[in-house]
Parts: C-alpha cells; sequence; structure tokens
C-alpha cells in the first residue's frame, strides 16, 4: 500500500470497499477480517449482502467470500449460506417452502463440481439410470457455467448437449411445476419393478434458470485465484428437497462440513465421495486408489448416523469373482441404435459417445473398456452406498 498505513481492520475495509455500503454491509466485512465466525441466522444475512447484484460493492463481497475461505467456513456458515441462496432461487423454482421446513420429495440430487474435467469421463448420469431403475428414485443432477480454475468440460456441456440431440435420454427442469409433472409421471406402479422412466439420464437443473444470482457469481470467480465456498455451496441448491443427495468432495478436509450441512438442514440422507477422478465422482480403478464413501442417514429417532468405507478395484473385483454378478443384467441405459446420435465437439462430445454406447459389443477400445470399469466401480460403490442408508433410514422416508 506504499505509504499508506493500514492498521485495523475497519480502516481495511475502507480502503477497499469504499464508502458504499450499509451499516450492516460495514460491519459484516469488518467481522470477516477479525475472523469471527457467524451463526446460522447471521450468516443468512451475510447471504444477503454475498448475493447481492449491485456490482458497486462487488469489491466489497469478493473480500469477504476471499477472507472467509482462507479462515475456513464453519458448518453453520456454510447452511446459511446455502438458506440464503435457497431463498433466492428464480420465481419458477420459488414458490416451494424452504429446504429447511419442506418434505422431502422422492428423488435423488446428484451435484458434481462445476468445474468439470479435463483427463476423464463423468459416470454419473449412469448413475443416475441405475438408481432410478433399482431404488425407483428420480434423479436429478445440477448442471452450470464452469467459474474454474480448470479449463475442462463439465456437466452442463454434457447433459446439454445430449439433450440438444436426443430429446429422450435426459430433461432440463425450468421450473418446480416441470419437477413435479416428471415425479408424477415417474411413480413407479405396483406392477412395475423395474423402470428407469421415460428419460434414461434423468433430469437436469441449470443454475442460471435456478438461481441466477449464483450465475451471475461465476465470471465474478474466474478472476478470484483462491477458490470461495461457492464451489461447495453450488452443489448443495436444488430444486427442491431430496430424499437422497450425492456429491462429491476435491479435498478430504471439506467432507465433515459437507455431510454436515446435509444434516443442519434436514437432508434424509447423503453420500459424498472423495478421491473421486479430478474430484468428480468417478471412481478411481488403479490398484492403489480408491474412492471414501462418507454417508448420513436420518434415524427413526431423528437423529442421524453415520458410516464411511472405502470402494475401489478390489472391491469391485470381490464382487466380479463371487459369481452374482451378470453386468447385462445391470440396469444400464437401453438407448436403441435409432436414437443414439453421433455428437461433435469438444471431449464432452467423446463423453456422450460413451454414455451411449456403454455395454455395446462394438464399442470395445482400450478406452471405452477404461470407462466402462470406472462406471462399474462407480455404480457399485454408491449402491454399496444406497443399500446401507435403505436399511437404516427412518421409516417415513423409505425407498
Amino acid at each position: 500500500f506504499g505509504s499508506l498505513e493500514i492498521s485495523t481492520a475497519n480502516e481495511m475495509v475502507q480502503y477497499i470497499c469504499g464508502h458504499a455500503m450499509s451499516v450492516k454491509e460495514h460491519d459484516f466485512a469488518v467481522r470477516v477480517l477479525n475472523k469471527q465466525n457467524f451463526t446460522f441466522e447471521e450468516s443468512v444475512e451475510l447471504g444477503k449482502i454475498i448475493f447481492g447484484t449491485d456490482k458497486e460493492k462487488d469489491a466489497m463481497r469478493t473480500m469477504i467470500t476471499h477472507v472467509m475461505r482462507v479462515r475456513h467456513e464453519q458448518v453453520n456458515e456454510l447452511g446459511g449460506l446455502q438458506k440464503a441462496l435457497m431463498d433466492l432461487r428464480s420465481a419458477a423454482f420459488g414458490n416451494d417452502t424452504t429446504s429447511h421446513a419442506s418434505k422431502p420429495r422422492r428423488m435423488v440430487h446428484i451435484a458434481e463440481q462445476f468445474d468439470g474435467v479435463e483427463r476423464c469421463f463423468f459416470a454419473s448420469p449412469l448413475l443416475a439410470n441405475v438408481i432410478q431403475t433399482k431404488y425407483h428414485m428420480l434423479c436429478v443432477s445440477s448442471t452450470g457455467r464452469s467459474s474454474g480454475p480448470k479449463k475442462g468440460w463439465n456437466l452442463h456441456d454434457v447433459f446439454t448437449n445430449l439433450e440438444k440431440h436426443n430429446a429422450e435420454a435426459c430433461k432440463s427442469i425450468k421450473s418446480l411445476a416441470d419437477l413435479d409433472a416428471e415425479l408424477n409421471r415417474f411413480a413407479p406402479s405396483s406392477s412395475s419393478d423395474s423402470s428407469s422412466g421415460s428419460h434414461p439420464f434423468g433430469l437436469y437443473v441449470e443454475q442460471a434458470n435456478l438461481v441466477p444470482v449464483l450465475d451471475r457469481w461465476v465470471d465474478l470467480r474466474r478472476i478470484i485465484i483462491k477458490r470461495p465456498f461457492m464451489a461447495m455451496v453450488e452443489k448443495y441448491v436444488y430444486p427442491a428437497l431430496p430424499t437422497v443427495l450425492i456429491w462429491s468432495a476435491f479435498h478430504g478436509s471439506v467432507v465433515d462440513n459437507m455431510v454436515g450441512m446435509a444434516e443442519l438442514t434436514n437432508v434424509p440422507a447423503t453420500i459424498v465421495t472423495q478421491k473421486g477422478l479430478e474430484g468428480s465422482l468417478t471412481f478411481p480403478i488403479t490398484s492403489s486408489g480408491f474412492a471414501i464413501i462418507s454417508c448420513s442417514v436420518k434415524t427413526n429417532d431423528g437423529t442421524y448416523m453415520r458410516h464411511s468405507f472405502k470402494y475401489g478395484i478390489e472391491e469391485l473385483n470381490q464382487v466380479l469373482a463371487d459369481g452374482k454378478h451378470h453386468e447385462k443384467n445391470l440396469p444400464l441405459p437401453i438407448i436403441g441404435d435409432e436414437n443414439r446420435v453421433d455428437v461433435v465437439g469438444g471431449n464432452w462430445s467423446k463423453n456422450i459417445s460413451m454414455l451411449q454406447n456403454y455395454g455395446k459389443d462394438s464399442s470395445h477400445s482400450e478406452e471405452s473398456d477404461r470407462f466402462r470399469k470406472h462406471a462399474l466401480c462407480t455404480v457399485y460403490g454408491i449402491q454399496a452406498a444406497m443399500d446401507w442408508i435403505r436399511e437404516n433410514i427412518a421409516d417415513e422416508y423409505k425407498f
């Protein structure tokens, strides 16, 4: 700062943010710089400040998010920020009660990291099909523009381009009414025990439609070197409270916070995976690699039970060797040749081809065989978690 002397947090806030602040905004900024923690209720108020849309206050907002990320956010703070975002959903999704009070819908919400991948492929659309077929739970995946720091493709690229070329494979929901209509259509009949629904890869929701103020932050985050907490919270904004939330963690240090945030906001069951490829839900298959799966479930007495285990190629090989595995009977998308499309584009197009051609005898190559193993490892690992949840979840949420 040259000859400028700054000795207090108050002076720093004035220097960085200027005078375009209310008293409340100034007080919050000073408290952040002084490393003070916030209660859940205070964090909701802080979220309303951070996710404001008046550009002249963006310096203050980026400063706050920077400092909070460096000092590490607390579970109460993350939960409060998530509630602020849920309250800021677009009108099309806003006619539902908040996540903390609403009754969960019979659905599974899947959230990959938004900054995408550069060296692997997403297997979660296959996972969505398995969950829909085996557990009769409609799956909705979160998607949105990438804020970086990686420059690869993400699930938004995969889903939007897949739907553009094959509308039957997946569907974007643009309102709560869309979601409820799909839930009503998906509801399994008593005579059917294996239906993957009309869209084999499930539904997806775009961040720009769900929470426009969060999508606005993508451009700000692209110029912020340190990733703010939004990389975690954005996965946790959904169109309606799900029965099960499945999401991936890049850093193991945040897993407890992710599980704790789900419990704080009344999600009946949560699955968090760690050590997936590039932070995704896709499990590794090297001899020394494995994913760590952390589960939480609300039981009949209203408390949460937790369970963690590892799953990798060793565990998958045990399943394949026990004689009970028949891959052709494993529920996976059946996309006939008449509906399969060739998509030309970036690496996301290759990801789409991997998804559409999974299990086809004609699709064997070193790359497709490797993807098949990644997909199997992911599917069986998450199935083990889903089975544990189904065994322990409170009766009112049984599936």
